[in-house]
């Protein structure tokens, strides 16, 4: 990615343009406001006047009066009735906008996550305290987008190996939380099972729940128990539901 450079760009440039340009059709549209309204006030100001000087008597006695009145009205009839605002000699168009571009060194979601699952159309609040958490360094995040990254640059055949490790590391980071509704959780399983499927290679995630009878079938534990104490991950099945990788649990 380049950086840009220090000077503004053309782009930049027709924003500015059309800014100063839209403030001065705004000021000339308030001066011929104003104008008018000043206009209307002396003309009827003049009319008030203007009733008030006529004749009393006979012709004589009035003086000057109709030629006063005479000239008053050909004033009048000069002045405008309305003042339109001029219309600008060019159109004032705003620029053209080209789809944004991360800033030079800026790293955003969709660089770590990929463009669906980090789209800003998908942003929910886990998936915000995993960025969160990632740029502060906490070791738990940064290993599942690193997880997510790695899935991301695999190949068809390696892909399907790497669910169980991101399972995994999904739920070291959310820790007793990940037993809770998660939209993101819910994303990141779509995303991954159809990156799978798009490879060539169906599979399917299925979530064990704390309180789920013990399945040797579909769960690795290493105490003896009848019952799911504690989550450490999810069943990876095949396209045909058989099971590709077990979940690890803890028993009781």
């Amino acid at each position: 990615m380049t950086c840009p450079p220090d000077h503004p760009t053309d782009a930049q440039a027709q924003t500015a343009l059309h800014a100063a340009l839209q403030r001065l059709q705004e000021q000339l549209a308030t001066s011929h406001a104003w104008l008018a309204d000043s206009i209307e006030s002396l003309r009827a100001e003049i009319a008030q006047l203007a009733q008030r000087i006529e004749p009393a008597g006979p012709p004589a006695a009035a003086g000057n009066t109709p030629a006063l009145a005479a000239a008053t009205n050909e004033t009048m009839a000069a002045v405008p009735y309305a003042i339109d605002p001029a219309p600008l000699p060019f159109v004032i168009a705003p620029p053209a906008t080209a789809p944004a571009e991360p800033a030079c060194g800026e790293v955003t979601d969709e660089l770590l996550l990929g463009p669906e699952l980090g789209s800003p159309d998908t942003s929910c609040p886990s998936r915000r305290e995993l960025i969160r958490q990632l740029r502060q360094g906490d070791q738990a995040a940064l290993n599942l987008i690193g997880q997510i990254m790695t899935f991301r640059g695999a190949g068809p055949e390696r892909r399907a190996q790497l669910l169980k490790e991101i399972g995994e590391a999904y739920y070291r980071w959310r820790g007793p939380a990940a037993q809770m509704p998660d939209p993101f959780r819910d994303q990141l399983i779509q995303s991954l099972s159809g990156a799978c499927e798009a490879s060539g290679v169906p599979i399917a995630v299925e979530l064990v729940q704390v309180g789920d009878r013990y399945d040797s079938k579909k769960h690795h534990a290493r105490q003896r128990g009848i019952e799911v104490a504690a989550v450490e991950g999810w069943v990876v099945l095949r396209g045909d539901g058989r099971v590709y990788t077990k979940a690890n649990v803890e028993l009781r």
